[in-house]
């Protein structure tokens, strides 16, 4: 039986907070004691939050990024997404891990972001990024993540920070991979408030559904019924940390290029409350893998509505579903102090920002 999260949903999932326990709160990567960095296949429609989180992953001694694959079915032109990529790490010095291009078409029947929306991603928000030299890795992405996760001797982290259909195909494609997966952070879904969908897609007007889910729900179906351990942070978390606030500490904290950049990307979010995003969604991600700390979490078993409609993609507690982690609450001070110390961090690798500045209006 379906328990649905309207008012009464609403009530139920409030409930769930309420009962997680403190032991429940406590995500997998503190519990597996991991030692040395964490191996993570980050895979992006290079939103301007997903280069955000980006650069604090690459940027993070705890994390060791295996490579980053670029989906065509989300917020950026699949031609723009890994030549973006590939432009931000010249940025960055990063240039010791692979970025490929993924799948191009959704596995469902799909809409897409606003154009204009699409446009500002493609564009980096009119940021003057290196021109990298560097190209994509030839194998698409789906063979990309098969290959590392088959060759790895350790289990691989997977971030997705975007529609999920290059992780869904490659699960088709590539089943044994399951086996070398530690876990899968999803950003995307809804539990309550408002969804970010906009206009009537499909004929409906949609408020109980996010973007990531919304553009390929039948990927989201196929990773739901894996095997895979999955933690799930959904777009009303990620509301509740604004931008405004990382913007105003970085004003004048900024030590590194990698701390302008992100204060460059959130420029226009604050001046204009209409430009998406004002939440830092993906930059949560990114603290979670390194700061479980800051979430609290609880479980619950979840499926996802494919029936066309005004609820399509509507997720649903129940009996039968995939038991899943859900973050339910996130400490935003600790989140801002977080990524901050590790946007300001300077290695004897990377230039200070006083080296820099022209590379970055």
């Amino acid at each position: 039986m379906f328990i649905f999260i309207s008012k009464i949903g609403s009530f139920f999932f409030t409930w769930l907070i309420a009962i997680s326990l403190p032991l429940e709160a406590k995500f997998l990567f503190n519990q597996h004691q991991q030692k040395g960095p964490l191996p993570i296949i980050i895979d992006t429609d290079a939103d301007l939050g997903d280069l955000m989180a980006i650069t604090y992953l690459v940027k993070n001694p705890m994390i060791d990024v295996r490579a980053i694959t670029t989906v065509g079915t989300g917020m950026t032109h699949w031609e723009y997404g890994a030549k973006n990529i590939l432009n931000l790490l010249d940025l960055l010095g990063q240039f010791s891990f692979p970025v490929a291009y993924g799948m191009q078409k959704s596995l469902s029947p799909v809409t897409s972001y606003p154009a204009n929306w699409r446009r500002q991603a493609d564009q980096v928000s009119g940021i003057k990024l290196p021109l990298s030299l560097a190209k994509p890795h030839p194998l698409t992405a789906v063979e990309l993540i098969a290959e590392i996760c088959k060759k790895s001797h350790e289990k691989m982290t997977f971030v997705s920070l975007a529609p999920m259909t290059n992780l869904a195909t490659a699960l088709k494609k590539y089943p044994k991979i399951q086996r070398n997966i530690e876990r899968v952070y999803i950003m995307g879904g809804l539990f309550q408030g408002k969804g970010n969908i906009v206009e009537r897609p499909f004929g409906f007007k949609n408020r109980f559904a996010e973007y990531n889910f919304f553009l390929d729900a039948k990927a989201v179906e196929i990773v739901l019924n894996s095997n895979l351990p999955i933690t799930i942070v959904p777009f009303d978390i990620a509301k509740s940390v604004f931008s405004k606030p990382l913007y105003e500490n970085l004003k004048g904290n900024r030590k590194t290029v990698a701390a302008n950049f992100v204060y460059e990307i959130l420029k226009p979010m604050v001046k204009n409350k209409k430009r998406i995003p004002e939440h830092l969604w993906a930059p949560v991600v990114s603290v979670l893998l390194t700061n479980d700390e800051i979430a609290t979490c609880t479980k619950a078993k979840l499926i996802i509505n494919l029936k066309k409609g005004p609820e399509y993609t509507r997720l649903f507690i129940t009996k039968r579903g995939r038991n899943v982690e859900v973050v339910t609450k996130i400490q935003s001070e600790a989140f801002y102090s977080f990524f901050i110390k590790i946007l300001n961090q300077v290695s004897r690798f990377q230039w200070d920002i006083t080296q820099t500045t022209d590379l970055v209006p």
